[in-house]
């Protein structure tokens, strides 16, 4: 057993910062971009969720869930915290063919799959959004959240240096592969 409130303030301390870095690395293609890629469905997963729900009573958002749009407003998502996990993990074409080569798509997929990967198997087989009760929150496995979380902060580190570098080192590609294996295009380039 696990204290949720210890949970909720690590997992919104890495939703925050993939959610910074992200509209640092997408900004340039969401500002301009003339179709929304927010739907109802998924703001949807954020009031039906126990977890991500306790996540929004915490951190309220800006405007209140609109049965049309969602969280979606004319200034974007208005949720301070508690996004589901397919907010982060979407990524359109222009945003990967806008990318200048194969090693920033991958990284920038990786960098979309954090919040995926932080609540994976938090409960059995279950991803932290898909924890069905409060009680069963009260069940999470410490040790896999504490791995999940410390993998995903490394991950971050390292997605971040990159961007700063364009370089990744042996430890860090292998701390991104965690989260997803390195394309064989990029490892047979690197080879060459």
């Amino acid at each position: 057993m696990y204290d949720i409130n210890i949970i909720i303030e690590q997992y919104v301390s890495i939703e925050q910062a993939v959610r910074g870095v992200m509209e640092q690395q997408c900004i340039n293609f969401c500002t301009c971009c003339p179709d929304a890629c927010c739907r109802l469905d998924y703001c949807l997963e954020s009031v039906e969720s126990p977890f991500l729900r306790m996540i929004i009573d915490r951190y309220p958002p800006r405007c209140r869930f609109d049965q049309q749009h969602g969280w979606l407003t004319t200034d974007g998502c208005c949720l301070a915290a508690g996004r589901p996990p397919v907010c982060y993990k979407f990524l359109c074409d222009r945003q990967l063919a806008g990318q200048p080569n194969e090693m920033h798509r991958y990284i920038l997929r990786v960098l979309s799959s954090l919040i995926s990967h932080l609540g994976r198997d938090a409960l059995g087989g279950r991803h932290l959004v898909e924890i069905a009760t409060v009680d069963e929150l009260n069940k999470i496995r410490a040790d896999r959240f504490d791995r999940r979380r410390l993998e995903t902060g490394a991950a971050l580190l390292a997605i971040t240096t990159f961007f700063k570098t364009h370089y990744l080192n042996p430890g860090e590609r292998q701390i991104l592969s965690q989260v997803i294996a390195l394309p064989e295009s990029i490892a047979e380039m690197e080879k060459q």
